[in-house]
């Protein structure tokens, strides 16, 4: 909504309220109080409507699901420019949320009122998931199938592996400013302990930097590393052991701030910790978040301290002590 009142021209603006307006009725109200930016494109004159708080759970539920078909249909009909949904980590996605996706790529082109200024639809949804954590019962397969079977939906699959032995060689030579010859047996190396995951290849050499196998030669004038102690080097099972043993070589305040954080998940709005930190025990914990930014466990965006990714997030978290856990969730 921010974004259509900012960058939209204030005609198709009107034209979208207008739609939005029509396909909602009195309803509007209750998707405003879901996305309190709707107000922009429809103004602050709605009216309440009081029906569906005298309805159950599950007829509230359907109602609002509907609205929110509603709202991407006509949004996606009122303009040529895609209107293109992410949405990462699917394998953990419960099953309403599925649901409600599946009502978006279904059912969100049908029971519009259509006019001949809309366009045709333009909604995309872009979905990534885990192969090695969802199986042949998991529910989100459930619905691909179902999506695959739909002759409304056009269904793109796309594996994405690691990169090749030569896209790791680029990497490595971009990352350590040396040309490929003098890494190409580095490259093969890391290459071949992890699989060519991009994550996986950056905290492999960042680890291979703090344990002194690389480190940077005054004499030669770039970074040299120890070839047969990288060879023989155990190779760790996930990227998260490596993130745990990044995260086990911080001095304890930090360590204890990166927890705090990871209490509220993979990110945490700053004003939440300020109110924190007014009590002894939290005090500091944003200055140390904003320290170690540059470590890339976590960064800023906006007001939010966010975890660098999922499994830096969940190695943080599972470092946790199990009574300090519920002490810190309270």
């Amino acid at each position: 909504c921010n974004i259509i009142s900012q960058n939209v021209s204030l005609n198709l603006t009107t034209v979208m309220a207008s739609k939005l307006q029509a396909a909602l009725g009195q309803e509007a109200f209750h998707l405003v109080k879901v996305i309190p930016n709707l107000r922009k494109i429809l103004g602050n004159n709605i009216e309440s409507n009081d029906l569906i708080d005298t309805q159950s759970w599950v007829d509230s539920r359907k109602r609002l699901e509907y609205l929110l078909c509603q709202f991407v249909a006509v949004i996606s009909s009122s303009s040529s420019l895609p209107i293109i949904l992410f949405l990462d980590d699917l394998q953990w996605a419960d099953n309403a949320s599925l649901d409600l996706i599946s009502s978006f790529v279904m059912k969100s082109h049908f029971n519009v009122m259509e006019d001949e200024n809309m366009h045709p639809h333009c909604f995309v949804v872009a979905g990534t998931y885990r192969s090695n954590e969802v199986d042949d019962d998991h529910l989100l397969l459930a619905h691909i199938r179902d999506f695959m079977s739909a002759d409304a939906v056009r269904l793109t699959h796309i594996n994405v592996s690691g990169v090749d032995g030569e896209g790791t060689k680029a990497m490595i030579s971009y990352a350590l400013q040396l040309p490929i010859r003098l890494t190409r047996e580095l490259s093969e190396i890391v290459h071949a302990k992890t699989l060519g995951n991009p994550l996986f290849i950056k905290e492999f050499l960042n680890s291979l930097q703090a344990e002194g196998l690389m480190y940077y030669s005054q004499k030669e004038k770039r970074l040299l590393w120890d070839i047969e102690s990288i060879s023989t080097r155990p190779v760790d099972d996930d990227v998260a052991a490596i993130m745990t043993r990044k995260v086990l070589r911080m001095p304890p305040d930090v360590l204890y701030a990166l927890s705090v954080a990871a209490c509220f998940g993979r990110r945490v709005d700053e004003n939440i910790l300020k109110v924190l930190c007014s009590s002894d025990q939290f005090g500091g914990v944003i200055e140390i978040l904003q320290r170690v930014e540059t470590d890339g466990i976590i960064q800023t965006q906006g007001t939010y301290f966010v975890f660098a990714h999922d499994l830096v997030h969940q190695a943080v978290y599972d470092l946790i002590d199990v009574d300090e856990v519920g002490e810190l969730h309270y």
